[in-house]
């Protein structure tokens, strides 16, 4: 018996159910896989699986995706969600530099630069089975069960679709036996990536709908910004100015270097004072109120933040930004020395723009397929038309390779147990989709698309079914295989005009030119100071998937002690959401989504039952959060286990009442990524010796 099963059989009856509840778990390794991006030396590399092949997706064997980090950080070795369940082999690693846990991969990191791109395609040849690791194993050696290295797919998150993008088209020689792509809401070029056309971490108010579109979330527009196009979009920049003052604090994505203070920032000055207008902490620039930017307010730019090798800032603008301030002659004396040159941001943006790279990857990889998923309010962007998905499609569209927005409905159907939300869209492969209509083609906020996308893209790969729309989910001896279908080339049209009332100025463009193989830097490894911990190996700090916790008195003893709870809670009577017909005893946990990415409103509710006739006073209930590492954290003080706990006596109301466990609160921007989190609770009897009635359990994840 371990003694992590002995210190919780030692506990409550509570910590005993939560034994025999994890009792099950996935398989995980972490190899060390040379990369020229390491340069020379290994990265670390997690492979993560089912236990069983009898749980693998298909009885030949599991497909693989791999996970193209997000974020602007190293990536981390959890797989950010919960693909095991669903049959498949997750392969995630840390780009060269990072660091995650006890593990680390050589090198150093470049902020997803020629260094990242040879990582990932060495990362991507282990999965097709042509590199070795550093034993000499092949992924079929390391997993002795059926891998299916003919069916491996990319997981883009986020800012990882990029790097898979310019990775596919500069190495597309090697890296034939990658069948599909997905991107999640992933940004296209160097102004979605900066945020320059809009970002929701603007919308000072999420819940106000300022602009009146319907999606309160989504007011941090650049009004400014005035017209799409594949490669490059319009921003009227006359009214461009820079603010030296303006104070501005820079971490480090990498965690590699101590923060620092830069003053000055670019903007958009809407009243021509010269002076970057803000209230409040943090800043917000919607001055009046009113729930959005508008014209006659500021709109501040920002750039990719890097680190040079002596620990000095260097911030990347987009290309049109920098040409644009380089043209206005906004800065009064010199240049500022933490923001790059026009030629070098030009250079820079070469193997981090997706537009640059689409007609290689359509010529180096014609049976290449991809998936783009989009919700009604994006992650981050909060441009309506959505250009950044839009320009992914269009390049994905004139390249002739097959694509479609969002997974089949019928996939969504069965992620969701047959009751899908409402607003659930079932948009065919292929079609022709214009400029500005995106939004009729995203799925409902309330629908969670990426693990039935890379369900559908597996199933397509292992069935050769690619007709534009699916009759149902497929499976072993579905009808007969339709080859892919080499889709033709339709007109694009160019341009998009947003709807905004500001007049279009000078736009500055930058130059094309050609991209280059990267190429290896030899550079030294700089020692990381602070990394996300890979799943299962690190403890973590404070969890930061719940907010401040709600002051009370907390009397939190040791383990061995009998606890004295939290005030007693009120709790309110209410229908349950989903009536039973049939009186119950226990607690059901609900949350809104089981997988987070920045922006989404996350709650926690209890719903207590009680089938008694009479109120059954000062029942202790106890709800923790389990993040796998054999620590609890207990609610409502979020108190740490085994060193302490809390709990909170209730009375039990006849019938059913709820109980507001965590507040609504939008998730934070770099979480990082993490699967498998739980949130348990119960209510045990005053002796607390057993758990009266059911066992409230919630499994979530997060990703950037």
């Amino acid at each position: 018996m371990s003694n992590f099963l002995r210190s919780c059989l030692k506990f409550t009856a509570l910590l005993t159910a939560l034994c025999i509840a994890n009792a099950a778990a996935a398989t995980s390794i972490v190899i060390r896989l040379p990369s020229e991006g390491a340069g020379g030396g290994t990265l670390a590399v997690q492979l993560t699986y089912p236990a069983s092949p009898s749980l693998y997706r298909y009885s030949t064997g599991a497909p693989v995706v791999v996970i193209s980090p997000g974020g602007h950080g190293p990536g981390a070795l959890d797989p950010g969600m919960p693909l095991i369940a669903h049959g498949f082999v997750t392969v995630t690693f840390l780009y060269p530099g990072g660091r995650g846990g006890p593990f680390t991969s050589d090198g150093t990191y470049d902020y997803r630069g020629g260094n990242c791109i040879l990582a990932l395609r060495d990362v991507l040849l282990f999965a097709i089975g042509q590199a070795r690791d550093s034993q000499n194993r092949l992924i079929t050696d390391v997993i002795l069960a059926p891998v299916l290295i003919d069916n491996v797919g990319i997981a883009a998150l986020s800012n990882g679709g990029p790097t898979a993008t310019a990775t596919l088209a500069l190495w597309s020689a090697q890296l034939t036996g990658i069948k599909y792509v997905l991107f999640m809401e992933s940004p296209s070029n160097a102004q979605t990536v900066n945020g320059d056309l809009g970002v929701n971490g603007y919308d000072c108010d999420p819940e106000l709908d300022g602009d009146g579109n319907g999606l309160p979330g989504d007011d941090g527009k650049n009004l400014r910004y005035t017209a799409y196009g594949p490669s490059s979009c319009q921003i009227d920049y006359s009214a461009l100015a820079y603010d030296a003052a303006a104070p501005r604090h820079y971490v480090d994505p990498a965690a590699v270097y101590p923060a620092v203070d830069a003053p000055g920032v670019i903007l958009l000055d809407g009243n021509g004072d010269g002076i970057l207008n803000a209230t409040g902490s943090p800043a917000c620039y919607d001055t009046d109120g009113n729930g959005m930017i508008d014209l006659d307010e500021d709109y501040p730019f920002t750039g990719k933040i890097t680190f040079t090798e002596s620990g000095s800032l260097k911030l990347f603008l987009s290309p049109e930004l920098v040409l644009a301030a380089d043209a206005g002659e906004i800065f009064p004396d010199e240049w500022p020395a933490h923001i790059a040159w026009p030629e070098e941001t030009i250079e820079f943006w070469q193997t981090r723009d997706a537009t640059l790279h689409f007609a290689g990857l359509a010529s180096g990889l014609p049976s290449l397929a991809g998936m783009l998923l989009l919700r009604e309010t994006d992650h981050v962007q909060s441009a309506e038309d959505h250009p950044h998905v839009q320009q992914y499609y269009d390049g994905f569209t004139t390249g002739g390779l097959w694509r479609r927005l969002n997974p089949d409905y019928a996939y969504v159907e069965a992620f969701y147990g047959g009751a899908p939300p409402a607003g659930t869209v079932d948009n065919p492969a292929n079609a022709a989709v214009a400029p500005g209509t995106l939004r009729s083609y995203a799925e409902p906020d309330t629908v969670n698309s990426t693990i039935p996308g890379l369900c559908e893209m597996a199933d397509r790969v292992r069935f050769q079914r690619w007709e534009n729309n699916l009759d149902g989910v497929l499976h072993e001896g579905s009808p007969t295989p339709t080859q892919q279908p080499a889709t033709p080339t339709p007109t694009v049209t160019p341009q998009f005009t947003p709807g905004g009332t500001a007049t279009p100025g000078s736009t500055a463009t930058p130059a094309a030119s050609t991209t280059p193989a990267p190429t290896d830097t030899a550079n030294p490894s700089p020692t990381p100071t602070s990394t996300p911990a890979p799943s299962g190996t690190a403890s973590p700090a404070t969890p930061t998937v719940t907010p401040t916790p709600p002051t009370a008195r907390t009397n939190s003893p040791t383990p061995t002690a009998s606890p004295s709870p939290t005030d007693t809670a009120a709790l309110t009577p209410t229908p349950s959401a989903t009536p039973t017909g049939e009186p119950w005893l226990g607690v059901r946990l609900q949350m809104p989504r089981q997988f987070y990415m920045p922006g989404d409103l996350c709650s926690l509710t209890a719903t207590l039952g009680y089938p008694g006739q009479h109120p059954l006073k000062a029942q202790p209930l106890f709800v923790l959060l389990d993040l796998g590492t054999a620590e609890y954290w207990f609610w409502p003080s979020w108190i740490k286990w085994p060193d302490q706990i809390d709990y909170r006596e209730v009375d039990l109301l006849p019938g059913e009442s709820q109980l507001t466990v965590i507040d609504q609160f939008p998730w934070p921007d770099s979480a990082g990524f993490f699967s498998g989190a739980k949130f348990y609770s119960a209510v045990l009897d005053p002796a607390m010796t057993a758990v009266q009635g059911e066992l409230g359990v919630w499994e979530f994840g997060f990703g950037e």
